[in-house]
């Protein structure tokens, strides 16, 4: 049984580090004009490589504290996992990047971050869910909230914050369209906002 759930704990650790390698090869990528999604597919098309894509950070619950559930262990043995470490502090770190970079963007269009409207597409800790419980995006958007940004999301369904409430108009008029596409209004929505994360 200690086998099985060391090789879990490891499993999620390789992860963890995967995603600080890629953050890190996505820096790179970007500041040599090129776009990291691309490389990184022509890298896994190598069949021993399996490059993560970078992202908003890393969600859920297990990733995360792998690392912290093994730390104390390796300190008892007196061993010393840098790497796992730094990997875990760099993926803790990508929420905070995201929000820095969004506000150099938004200077360079002239604006300023507080007080934007920026939407955020893409709450889910991972692709092809709804599941947004421990999800970096909802820390990049309390750190925009921080700031004084003016964050929304209109297709979360868990009650944040910055959960999008339609008025009884916008309702209405979602209902009563004739060949209403719910990605038509959404889009009328985003072109009033000074920013949109995804």
């Amino acid at each position: 049984m200690k086998e099985v759930e060391t090789s879990k704990v490891f499993e999620n650790i390789q992860r963890d580090v995967n995603i600080a390698m890629s953050q890190e090869f996505a820096r790179f990528t970007e500041a040599l004009g090129m776009v990291i999604f691309e490389v990184i597919k022509l890298a896994n098309t190598h069949k021993r490589v399996n490059l993560l894509m970078p992202g908003a950070g890393v969600g859920g619950y297990f990733i995360p504290n792998a690392y912290h559930y093994l730390a104390p262990k390796t300190k008892e043995l007196g061993l010393s996992m840098e790497l796992l470490k730094l990997a875990r502090e760099k993926n803790a770190l990508i929420p905070e990047f995201i929000v820095n970079k969004t506000e150099e963007l938004l200077k360079q269009s002239g604006k300023e971050l507080k007080g934007s409207k920026i939407a955020v597409m893409g709450l889910a800790m991972k692709n092809f869910s709804n599941d947004d419980w421990i999800s970096p995006a909802v820390d990049i958007c309390s750190i925009l909230i921080e700031r004084r940004a003016i964050v929304s999301d209109p297709l979360v369904t868990t009650l944040h914050e910055f959960k999008v409430v339609f008025s009884p108009i916008e309702e209405d008029f979602k209902k009563r369209k004739s060949g209403y596409n719910s990605s038509t209004f959404v889009y009328c929505w985003l072109s009033r906002k000074d920013c949109i994360l995804r």
